[in-house]
């Protein structure tokens, strides 16, 4: 792809796997969710401790229309093409060694994740939950627990759609879905 690149000017090439469909062609700039710098962190923090551990995780808001997916899982082009790379000894260890990078684009236009966005400033903002014996009360234990089984069943099915649901973490979700229906 870099040699044809190089070759036929004004084209880009990328792979199909790498962004969402209605960006792989760039057309017009979509607006981004208006977002505080604040409920960004909030936003990366929430994802971040979800998602499996040993990689790096970009998580981006965006406006991906209320039917497309709540989580889209991607790799920059640059950073697999250079892995790749490094994989058949092109003298590029140094990408060969870092750790994978992925972006995690979390459509703030679906249910669910409004649903989980929602929910997240209920539990932030309510009074502390705590009874005179320091425990959490019950209610608010069962929605964090409800809101925290949405978000893994969302990033499990992000990440199973990229192909990177494996072993253990795929038969977890395999268990969760199946309670799920039950």
């Amino acid at each position: 792809a870099n040699l044809l690149e190089g070759k036929i000017k004004d084209t880009r090439f990328a792979r199909v796997d790498s962004d969402s469909v209605e960006n792989l062609i760039p057309k017009e700039d979509k607006p981004k969710p208006e977002m505080s710098d604040e409920d960004k962190k909030a936003l990366q923090d929430i994802f971040t401790e979800a998602l499996p551990a040993g990689s790096e995780w970009w998580v981006e808001p965006e406006n991906m229309g209320e039917n497309s997916s709540p989580v889209l899982i991607t790799q920059s082009e640059f950073m697999r093409r250079y892995r790749e790379m490094s994989a058949f000894g092109g003298g590029m260890n140094f990408y060969g060694q870092m750790p994978e990078s992925y972006t995690v684009k979390v459509n703030m236009e679906n249910p669910l994740i409004a649903k989980i966005w929602e929910s997240r400033k209920t539990v932030v903002e309510k009074p502390s939950g705590v009874d005179s014996d320091g425990k959490e009360t019950k209610e608010e234990s069962r929605t964090t627990t409800s809101k925290q089984k949405l978000l893994h069943q969302i990033i499990d099915l992000a990440l199973l759609s990229s192909g990177m649901l494996k072993g253990k973490d795929l038969a977890e979700f395999i268990k969760r879905s199946e309670s799920l229906l039950k």
